[in-house]
């Protein structure tokens, strides 16, 4: 073996090296730039103003809470904010011992 035949399998060897890394190359840019374009949507809707911020915060109203007794609805009662009405002992001073 030697001659002609080796050195044209050492001429072209290289060549499809290069050539195979070029066509694998092309083939995962194509297949990058098909899934990039397969998830990112093509027509992207203008965004609809949010009423509820435009106008503040609005807290939404708390329903009062009812109970049914006898088949009629009677809302609980309503706490009455104010200082508890129970009295503590007062602290007593001890006297000085001599």
């Amino acid at each position: 073996m030697g001659g002609p035949a080796m050195f044209l399998m050492m001429l072209w060897m290289p060549l499809a090296i290069v050539f195979s890394l070029a066509v694998l190359a092309v083939i995962v840019l194509l297949l990058a730039r098909w899934l990039n374009t397969k998830q990112t949507p093509t027509v992207l809707s203008p965004p609809q103003p949010q009423q509820p911020y435009e106008q503040g915060y609005q807290p939404p109203r708390p329903s009062p809470e009812t109970y049914q007794e006898g088949g009629r609805q009677y809302p609980y009662p309503q706490p009455e904010y104010e200082r508890p009405q129970a009295q503590y002992p007062q602290e007593q001073q001890m006297p000085r011992q001599r």
